[in-house]
């Protein structure tokens, strides 16, 4: 999400992106999961000397004013990415060039449908809960509790998010 927020804000010939469960400001982000601002600091002294142009960017001000379509994908529940301090947060600049949809209970992966998540989380959960028991000590171990899981399962689109993508895209 917060890549193709940065590839359409600076590179000026395209002209429609879809942003999934992206943030709007990496320095934001920084600041909001460390809570530190030694550490906040330190990061973003960082970023700053290794991707100059790209920490420069300033997504909000972008946002307020393109003339650029941007549909934003977003569930309320996201604990990677707050809700409210990114898509919930690009809802209150009043751009009509910016869409949204907004889900709900489908954490970080809005496109996928209801069950893929359930099912991805029930096995996630499964897999921490092993780890803890210390049940997956070797590869070998780790390899035979994936072996009946289904990514293709664990991945499923929602048909109906997908098709609001694709009228989009037009």
């Amino acid at each position: 999400g917060y890549t193709a927020l940065n590839v359409i804000n600076f590179l000026t010939y395209i002209k429609k992106a879809v942003i999934i469960s992206g943030f709007l400001s990496e320095k934001d982000l920084i600041k909001e999961t460390l809570g530190s601002k030694i550490a906040t600091w330190s990061i973003c002294r960082y970023e700053k000397k290794t991707n100059p142009k790209i920490f420069a960017l300033d997504n909000i001000s972008y946002l307020k004013t393109t003339d650029d379509k941007i549909l934003f994908l977003a569930s309320k529940d996201d604990a990677m990415v707050k809700f409210s301090s990114s898509t919930g947060f690009a809802q209150t600049l009043g751009n009509p060039n910016l869409s949204f949809i907004v889900e709900n209970g489908k954490k970080h992966n809005p496109n996928y449908s209801l069950a893929a998540v359930t099912y991805m989380n029930d096995v996630f959960c499964e897999y921490a809960l092993k780890q803890k028991q210390r049940l997956l000590k070797t590869a070998e171990s780790k390899k035979a509790f994936f072996s009946d899981k289904s990514p293709l399962k664990m991945t499923e689109q929602d048909e109906a998010v997908m098709s609001r993508i694709i009228d989009f895209i037009g």
